[in-house]
């Protein structure tokens, strides 16, 4: 976080934007910064929490997104300033749905950089809330043990979504 704390905009306010990382951002470094910190997350709102996509494909889902948010606390539940969806392909495997997780993420960035980059204000938090279960790297780790009575469907569902 050294790093961070050399990185100003040209109004000399600093931004903090993070991009898909595990790192949890400590209160004392959020409220230290004047405007507002904005995550990157591989995942849509319904999604919120660590591995997303392969939550995702586990529970079966046909439709996916990414979602960028002020950076709060607790993870994954700030105010939701872009949410954009699309439709999981037939069969997608893990890296499948991660490819077109990450094409989308790196879209919304494109959009919101520009903002980013030259204003101090804040982006305006659009219609969309968290929900659903916020899934940890622990759980992640758990669901990709099998167990011998699990049956030959589920040991498939669980390689494609899990790995």
């Amino acid at each position: 976080m050294n790093e961070a704390s050399n990185t100003t905009l040209v109004s000399g306010v600093r931004r903090l934007i993070a991009f898909s990382t595990s790192v949890i951002v400590p209160k004392a470094i959020l409220d230290g910064l004047e405007i507002p910190a904005y995550n990157f997350h591989p995942g849509p709102p319904t999604y919120p929490g660590s591995h997303a996509a392969s939550f995702a494909l586990y529970d079966g889902v046909e439709h996916f997104g990414a979602t960028a948010h002020v950076m709060e606390e607790k993870v994954d539940c700030g105010p939701i300033v872009a949410a954009e969806w699309f439709v999981v392909p037939e069969k997608a495997r893990f890296l499948d749905l991660e490819i077109k997780t990450y094409e989308l993420l790196l879209k919304i960035f494109a959009d919101l950089v520009p903002h980013l980059a030259t204003s101090d204000n804040p982006l305006p938090a659009i219609d969309a809330q968290w929900s659903g279960t916020k899934h940890t790297n622990a759980e992640f780790e758990a669901v990709k043990e099998l167990k011998p009575d699990m049956d030959e469907a589920e040991i498939n569902l669980r390689f494609r979504a899990f790995g």
